[in-house]
């Protein structure tokens, strides 16, 4: 298995990010400063490096130049939400593989890690285009199973997951009982009414935990006997 070892400061951000690349077959570990990284690197032996540039006490472009300095040929790939094209020249002037610009699509970082892996090593992760979506600012992440807003991150189920989906699909229209039943519950006629009752508690609670993890932007509306509404 691919080993990533990954430096990131913001631990919402990594905690997600390390969840995506596990489910596409990668190992991970985390780091949240740059302190000590050197030896950390040694211990961990990754076939990757992922370093945010701006990380507290030793940032991405000093990582890269302390391991090239001893000679530690592994890929690095700084990430930096700095548009400057100065930083770019002074991280491939230090050594790096690959410097790429946030906000990134999981699919093209994927592409980006097995372009500077080895052939034999490369991973062959394909995800659904749709498996992350960023829509008016909420990213919907379905490998992870998390909505994420700003700093605020809510944790549902799968089953909250795939009814999410559905109605992001069909987002300001009403999808109906019916269609939600037979897509996300494989309904039949006879567990119809224990299914709708799943169906609302799920809701209910979804509902909540929106509201408790600070998802502003997300609204879910029930019409009775009709179905449900998603608005973004």
């Amino acid at each position: 298995m691919v080993k990533v070892l990954l430096f990131d400061n913001d631990r919402l951000r990594s905690v997600v990010l390390k969840k995506d690349l596990e489910v596409c077959g990668f190992k991970v570990a985390i780091c949240h400063d740059g302190t000590d990284a050197l030896n950390i690197i040694v211990k961990n032996t990754p076939d990757v490096i992922l370093a945010e540039f701006e990380l507290p006490v030793r940032n991405g472009f000093e990582i890269v130049s302390d391991i090239r300095r001893f000679n530690i040929n592994t890929p690095v790939l700084l990430l930096s939400s700095n548009n400057s094209v100065d930083e770019a020249v002074i991280s491939f002037d230090a050594g790096a593989d690959d410097y790429i610009r946030k906000p990134i699509e999981l699919r093209e970082l994927l592409a980006r890690i097995n372009y500077n892996l080895p052939k034999i090593k490369r991973v062959d992760s394909k995800i659904d285009a749709d498996a992350v979506m960023v829509v008016n600012g909420v990213k919907f992440d379905f490998l992870s199973n998390v909505i994420i807003q700003d700093d605020n991150c809510c944790q549902i189920s799968k089953m909250q997951a795939s009814i999410i989906r559905l109605l992001l699909e069909n987002k300001g229209e009403i999808v109906s009982f019916e269609t939600i039943l037979n897509s996300c519950f494989n309904n039949s006629s006879r567990d119809y009414f224990n299914a709708m009752n799943s169906l609302k508690v799920m809701i209910s609670r979804l509902r909540r935990n929106l509201y408790d993890t600070a998802i502003t932007s997300l609204r879910i509306e029930t019409y009775r006997k009709r179905g449900i509404c998603l608005y973004i």
